[in-house]
């Protein structure tokens, strides 16, 4: 039996400092990120969530679940060892440059890599990259993969995460199984909490922006 949940953003989620000082907010997701404020997340145009951080380097605007309540997104309801599967529809906007996007599974909310000692994600940093990386993190060590899936403006991508029985994570881009250019994902350490996450960071003075139109995430039952 599993488990399942899923957020369409019906409701828009709110930055943790202004948590439960509107009416209709987001219960089960929150902004976070430094300079994040009520202006780094609005409803998308065509649905869910706009990310937009302040256009100065190290700004963010991260969508993450809510720490304020205890809800079925948090806190770290997804192990590394209980089948988790991760899947999510993103857009990025009109201006990519200078922008660092991430989305997928980690322990905390940055984009740089070498934080997390457990992760599994997607990452693209425009100034060096051409395609969507993912990046894995086991017992401290960091495996980048680098796709064959190039990051265009004002595209759709459906990402997805489905960790096995083996604990070894099978990445698909837009329904296709990733192709990558440094061999096999290797197994996650049992027993780690993950949280799924997402994020847009300038490096320059651009804002880059992102819109994430749904998650879903779902685990074995014990």
């Amino acid at each position: 039996m599993r488990y399942e949940v899923s957020e369409k953003f019906e409701a828009m989620p709110v930055p943790a400092s202004d948590w439960s000082g509107y009416a209709n907010q987001n219960n089960n997701f929150e902004i976070q990120g430094f300079s994040a404020t009520l202006a780094a997340a609005e409803r998308s145009y065509f649905g869910g969530v706009q990310l937009q951080p302040f256009g100065f380097s190290g700004a963010q605007a991260i969508l993450a679940p809510n720490t304020q309540s205890g809800t079925s997104w948090y806190p770290y309801t997804w192990q590394s060892d209980t089948e988790t599967c991760f899947a999510a529809v993103v857009k990025t906007g009109s201006d990519l440059s200078g922008g660092i996007f991430w989305a997928g599974l980690k322990q905390s909310n940055t984009a740089i890599t070498g934080v997390d000692d457990h992760a599994a994600f997607f990452r693209y940093c425009n100034t060096t990259d051409a395609t969507w990386q993912f990046i894995q993190s086991v017992n401290g060590v960091d495996y980048v993969y680098t796709s064959d899936e190039p990051v265009l403006p004002d595209t759709l991508y459906r990402l997805a995460i489905n960790i096995d029985k083996q604990n070894v994570p099978h990445v698909e881009i837009n329904d296709k199984p990733l192709a990558v250019s440094s061999g096999p994902h290797l197994p996650m350490a049992a027993g780690i909490s993950l949280q799924p996450l997402f994020g847009v960071s300038p490096d320059d003075a651009t804002s880059p922006t992102m819109q994430v139109w749904s998650i879903s995430m779902s685990k074995v039952l014990a």
